[in-house]
């Protein structure tokens, strides 16, 4: 698929994009790309940062912490509410986590050097990626107290919740082997709370999709991470 620029609607559904005001943005997207991304595709290693910020629209991409024999955990999930590449605001070229794309779909490209340059000239757009960084460390936060303290079926609930938000759907792309890792758990822990989740009615899953039956049901099932977390983001892009 060819690379788009991108339309005035499809920016609005990134929440960090759609704070930006007409000057800004017309500043960046001379220097922006709407990419295709498929599940897999690495957006940065500690090996390699990346040379572009990525603003997810409807794709989602995990942060994860790997430890050297290979095994590691989610710490962080970027849909359209953030972006991937806050190395770029930190002039920190080393970084100890990685990227990749979990739920494949679209995002919006920019070159690194053009979004340091902003950084540094718009107090305005500086005050915006301050705000996310922020809620991302919150985030981030919330999401290793949530593995320390709470059971699997309630840290499967949230990830189901939280991917849900970000695509705006209730048939979602995962097995319990995916899931698993995002968690840093056994498959068989997934299967288990997942079949629980199944026999109450709150979800189905087949051929590598969960379908969602019951929302209101997987936020009573969920810890309160998940609304600690999606408040967090709300509060960062001035909703309420």
């Amino acid at each position: 698929m060819p690379m788009q620029d991108a339309t005035t609607d499809e920016r609005i559904r990134n929440r960090i994009l759609g704070q930006l005001s007409r000057s800004q943005w017309e500043l960046l997207q001379p220097h922006s790309e709407m990419r295709p991304l498929k599940r897999g595709k690495p957006i940065s290693s500690p090996s390699e940062p990346g040379a572009r910020v990525v603003f997810p629209i409807d794709c989602i991409v995990l942060l994860r912490c790997e430890l050297a024999d290979g095994h590691g955990s989610e710490f962080a999930m970027v849909g359209n509410e953030g972006m991937v590449g806050i190395s770029a605001f930190t002039s920190v070229e080393a970084q100890s986590t990685d990227a990749a794309v979990q739920c494949p779909g679209r995002a919006l490209s920019v070159r690194t050097s053009v979004m340091r340059l902003m950084f540094d000239a718009d107090p305005a757009f500086r005050c915006i990626v301050l705000r996310y960084m922020q809620a991302l460390l919150n985030a981030a936060s919330q999401t290793a107290t949530c593995y320390r303290h709470h059971g699997i079926e309630q840290q499967v609930a949230r990830v189901l919740l939280a991917i849900h938000d970000r695509l705006d759907g209730v048939l979602l792309p995962l097995t319990h082997q995916v899931i698993a890792g995002m968690l840093g758990v056994r498959r068989e822990g997934v299967t288990e709370a997942t079949n629980a989740l199944r026999r109450d009615g709150l979800i189905e899953y087949a051929r590598g999709r969960i379908h969602l039956l019951d929302l209101r049901g997987l936020a009573d099932r969920a810890c309160e991470c998940y609304a600690q977390i999606r408040d967090e983001y709300r509060r960062m892009s001035g909703e309420r």
